[in-house]
């Protein structure tokens, strides 16, 4: 699965953007490429544009399972902040997920104090409320955090 891109994992080729800006561009090249090769930018962009996730929620878990802190082009954590903020009604059909999910956060949050004061100031608190939102989400589908 991993040698697949997108377009070949839904089947749906979106042809070339109808709009010339970084997000559709990016967006429609990562399609087109395998999900295995994707960096951990594409993944975030790709995850914060809800594309996909049912392939690469699972790739972003598992690189988040080996470095909770891993980023994309932003900030320590902004992958883990994107999985945090996916719609409710995919952790509603993935609890496993939800668990993998909460355990990464309690790990993020265990090291958190181990960052500069600067990431702590402008980034943990964004990635707090993400995760305060994910937990409220997790609670009314009867999922508690480990």
């Amino acid at each position: 699965m991993l040698n697949k891109s997108l377009e070949e994992l839904d089947g749906e080729d979106w042809g070339e953007p109808a709009y010339d800006s970084y997000v559709v561009r990016t967006c429609h090249a990562l399609r087109r490429k395998p999900i295995g090769d994707l960096t951990t930018e594409e993944l975030r962009l790709a995850i914060n544009q809800n594309i996909g996730l049912q392939w690469l929620l699972p790739l972003a878990i598992e690189r988040l399972r080996r470095d909770p802190f891993i980023s994309g082009d932003f900030f320590e954590g902004d992958l883990l902040k994107a999985i945090l903020t996916v719609p409710g009604t995919v952790w509603e059909r993935h609890r496993d997920w939800q668990r993998d999910v909460h355990l990464i956060a309690k790990a993020f949050f265990s090291k958190a104090s181990g960052q500069d004061d600067s990431w702590r100031k402008t980034c943990l608190p964004g990635i707090a409320a993400a995760y305060e939102s994910f937990r409220q989400t997790c609670s009314q589908t009867a999922i508690d955090p480990p």
